[in-house]
């Protein structure tokens, strides 16, 4: 940009620094070609620069009163510069970096008094003036990025500055419309003035007696006006009186607590506020005669409508969370898009001042954020009063000095009062206590706050005494070093007893055997429970984050210490491996959910027994015993028994290859489920809030509810146990669940067991489950299980299997299963697709039986051949090719396929022509 035509006002000087300050500029471009705010211009990027403004002043003839004529014609140049500058180029423009630029130089010129330090300070307030309030936040992105070095020399010559032009835009913004940027001009404020500094506060103990609320002061209409005004409502009554129908029905058959009356409550909630705004107020009797009532009437309605809002969170809590868990990714990634693409509408939009609509006053009373903002000003009110009691008055008699505007000496609560607010603050902390979960933890914030507050009152009752503390000398410190060397020297200690050791004196007895069988008693030696631990080192946590004091924060870290040790030597014993899951040695929450919930027992559900095959447990099989494809197996049925029953036959034809993994289920735990033919641990039985827990946690691949209202759910942690263990898992499921596995895109092989005949095959088959005994039992199933069957015969592409299973087959259904697992299946019905599935199958019974025979006749055949032949197994059978190969692979694997046909039919004919 080319330089500006210099103003002299007729004094050579000015010019003189007019085209110096121009030169700076342009030097700067060089310096620094981007056109940000960043970096900052520092000294070293200028030569000589305190240097080259000396020696322009050195021909002034009265020495004293140089410096004065020296900050004047500086100023008279800048201001020229920025008034050209901001005249001439837009603040959204890459070139207003030369204005920032003119504000670095000058900031550096006050670094050594060559300008008058407020000067920087004037421009930024000019600038703060001539600009829109979009404007204003770019000016405070140059002050928040330069707040250290502009305010670290000469502030007291500046925070007057400050403060003029920060409290003038304040008087700028809008509370309601500009939230965000007047908290970034308080933020500045508190960062660059001293925290004891009396320049922000009210040491005269004004009240913001401008900030009134406005609400409909005249009486809600009755009678036959209700109709008339029926048609102003607004359209959200309808919605508040659908959602709380339930809560009011049940309201209303509790005599003792009647509805609340949100028309008569209105104008007493509201006219409180008044009371919350100008406290000096409540010095008027009647005046605290009607906050008294007010607040009464107000809590006992917040305590009705919190006990209200339990019983519908209860009733409401089953359908939220009914299958929400694989959509709750999309709609998390939704709404933070939205958020994203809004951030800047939302703060613009902001309000924090709530609507006082008689309309919505109901609907505003049952949020619970509305009702803790008010009792947090009635909080702040109780403190107010209390602090006017006689025994706060004892406390401040001895104050030197006191300040009088604040102190209210005039003014003393009577016991009668007293004893109402300790009353009222009790109850309310007990209700923000009680109304939520976070109830505890959002109390002690507010206490927290609270009792810092009381501290900067009594500061300012105390006529704001310095706080601050002379800096240490060096021979202080060095004394300090010298004592703190001395403590932590290593010192010979005696042998004391730890923490939490036990007496050895019993080993003092005469009788050295009875001393070794007190020794041997296994409660000297058995740890400590690990999930007690869990809860305590949770609340040595909270206690860090929110120390009561300093020696409360050091004492709880040490305790915690403490107890993470003693946990991770429990966790040793039983899992080491958890410790390369620890990142941070302060938090080992690891280590707890490893044995989280009922893992425990549920690991020994599915350990089995024997050599049944059933869970993870008993020796896998090896070598050909197992099949190619080792893809776990989702096994669904028209009723999860009859799935069990199959799953169950072919895990014990084929010992050590299968494992079978049933499912946590919310439905209460019935007599025959310990049936024998139910497989070990099939069902696990756990309360809703434990299955709620799992299900967050995103423990199940599948889960689901059955028309009873029950929760299923397939556990990943079962699954590759077994897979784990060298075995095909299992997966029993029942139909409600296989939507969610496919949504959470488990890969496995879903296989559907379908009865050949729905009336005389499925009531046989739930018979044989020996579950279903009792007839309404047997009716409510048979019913159940007509329904999945016709799902599954609308949804076909769902499963990638299909098994017929008779009345009193279920030996047949596992051996199609156990073909399909080993690629029998898949063979044939490739063969069949190419026309040729009838011959081949014959052709494949008959060199089966022919194998069978000779392996019959063979005594020296290996073991693991004859395991084949018992199992019925085809050692030339083709597994399923995998999913996602390319066209390529599928014509090799067809072209081989077509030769092992060939081949077969070619060696048949020769043994055909030997015989």
């Amino acid at each position: 940009m080319p330089g500006l035509e210099i103003n002299s006002h007729g004094i050579p000087a000015v010019e003189a620094i007019g085209v110096y300050l121009q030169e700076l500029l342009d030097h700067a471009e060089i310096v620094k070609p981007e056109r940000t705010l960043e970096p900052t211009l520092v000294k070293s990027d200028f030569d000589d620069i305190y240097g080259h403004v000396a020696r322009m002043f050195t021909g002034f003839d009265d020495p004293s009163g140089r410096k004065l004529r020296q900050y004047a014609i500086v100023e008279t140049a800048a201001r020229d510069i920025f008034g050209k500058l901001i005249a001439s180029t837009s603040i959204d423009s890459p070139d207003f970096v030369r204005v920032w630029n003119l504000f670095d130089i000058l900031a550096i010129l006050s670094d050594n008094i060559d300008c008058d330090p407020p000067l920087l300070f004037w421009l930024i307030e000019e600038l703060l003036d001539s600009q829109t309030i979009a404007g204003c936040r770019r000016v405070f992105d140059y002050l928040e990025s330069r707040r250290e070095r502009i305010t670290a020399k000469y502030f007291n010559n500046t925070k007057l500055v400050i403060l003029r032009s920060c409290n003038d835009l304040l008087r700028r913004l809008s509370r309601a419309d500009d939230t965000p940027f007047c908290g970034r001009v308080f933020i500045f404020l508190f960062q660059v003035f001293p925290l004891g500094d009396k320049s922000s506060v009210n040491l005269r103990g004004e009240f913001h007696v401008e900030n009134v609320t406005t609400y409909d002061k005249t009486p809600a209409k009755a009678g036959g006006d209700e109709e008339d005004g029926a048609a102003e409502k607004m359209d959200v009554d309808d919605v508040q009186e659908k959602d709380d129908a339930a809560g009011k029905k049940v309201a209303g058959k509790d005599k003792k607590h009647p509805p609340t009356d949100f028309a008569a409550l209105y104008p007493i909630f509201w006219s409180l506020q008044e009371s919350f705004s100008q406290p000096k107020k409540l010095f008027e009797p009647t005046q605290f005669s009607q906050f008294k009532a007010g607040m009464d009437a107000s809590l006992a309605a917040f305590q009705q409508i919190s006990s209200q809002d339990d019983s519908r969170k209860s009733r409401q809590m089953d359908d939220s969370k009914r299958g929400a868990k694989r959509k709750r990714d999309k709609e998390e990634a939704e709404v933070k898009e939205i958020k994203a693409d809004k951030e800047d509408e939302l703060a613009d939009t902001y309000n924090p001042k709530y609507l006082t609509s008689r309309d919505l006053f109901e609907l505003e009373t049952s949020d619970l954020t509305f009702r803790r903002h008010f009792l947090l000003q009635a909080l702040i009110i109780m403190e107010f009063l209390l602090s006017l009691s006689p025994k706060a008055k004892e406390k401040l008699a001895g104050t030197n000095a006191p300040n009088k505007s604040v102190t209210y000496s005039d003014q003393t609560l009577s016991e009668e009062d007293t004893a109402w607010a300790t009353k009222m603050k009790h109850d309310i902390t007990e209700h923000i206590k009680s109304s939520n979960n976070d109830g505890p933890y959002f109390l002690r914030m507010v206490d927290t706050i609270l009792a810092r507050d009381k501290n900067w009152v009594r500061w300012k009752i105390e006529s704001c005494p310095s706080i601050e503390r002379p800096a240490v000398s060096a021979d202080e410190f060095l004394a300090a070093t010298d004592s703190a060397e001395r403590a932590f020297q290593p010192k010979r200690r005696r042998s004391t007893s730890g923490v939490g050791s036990f007496s050895l004196d019993f080993l003092d007895e005469e009788d050295p055997e009875e001393a070794l069988a007190e020794l041997k008693k296994p409660s000297h030696s058995r740890f400590s429970a690990l999930d007690t631990f869990e809860r305590e080192i949770a609340d040595e946590d909270f206690e860090i984050e929110m120390p009561d004091s300093d020696a409360s924060k050091q004492q709880a870290e040490e305790r915690k210490a403490s107890k993470t040790w003693r946990a991770l030597r429990i966790v040793r014993q039983t899992n080491l491996s958890t410790f390369d899951k620890i990142d941070d040695d302060n938090n080992v929450q690891v280590i707890f959910k490893m044995g989280d919930g009922n893992d425990d027992d549920y690991d020994e559900a599915i350990d089995g027994e024997g050599e049944d095959g059933e869970g993870g447990s008993g020796e896998a099989a090896t070598g050909d015993k197992l099949p190619e494809n080792k893809q776990p197996l989702v096994l669904v049925g028209p009723d999860s028994e009859i799935a069990a029953l199959v799953a169950k036959q072919l895990s014990e034809k084929n010992s050590g290859v299968f494992g079978i993994v049933g499912q946590h289920t919310t439905r209460p735990a019935l007599p025959k489920d310990n049936a024998e033919n139910t497989p070990k641990g099939y069902y696990q039985h756990i309360e809703s809030k434990a299955f709620d827990a799992l299900l967050d946690g995103d423990e199940f691949v599948g889960f689901g509810e059955t028309s009873a209202g029950f929760m299923y759910g397939s556990r990943r942690k079962q699954i590759d146990a077994v897979a784990a263990s060298n075995k095909v898992p299992i997966v029993l499921m029942n139909y409600e669940s296989v939507d969610a596995a496919k949504g959470n895109a488990f890969t496995a092989r879903y296989v559907f067991i379908q009865p050949t005949s729905t009336e005389e095959a499925l009531e046989p088959l739930l018979k044989a489950t020996g579950m279903y005994n009792d007839d309404a039992a047997l009716q409510a199933a048979l019913t159940h299980a007509k329904e999945v069957i016709e799902k599954a015969a609308a949804e076909q592409d769902v499963f990638d299997m299909s098994i017929d299973i008779a009345a009193d087959d279920v030996e047949g259904a596992a051996a199609q299963l156990g073909s399909f697992v080993y690629g029998k299946e898949g063979k044939e019905v490739k063969d069949e697709e190419e026309g040729g599935g009838e011959a081949m199958a014959e052709l494949e019974v008959e060199t089966a039986t022919e194998g069978k025979g000779a392996e019959e006749e063979d005594k020296a055949a290996p073991e693991e051949e004859k395991a084949f032949a018992n199992n019925g197994d085809d050692t030339t059978a083709e597994t399923p090719a995998p999913e996602g190969e390319g066209e390529e692979d599928a014509q090799m694997a067809d072209a081989d396929g077509e030769a092992a046909d060939e081949g077969a039919v070619e060696a048949a004919a020769e043994e055909e022509s030997k015989g």
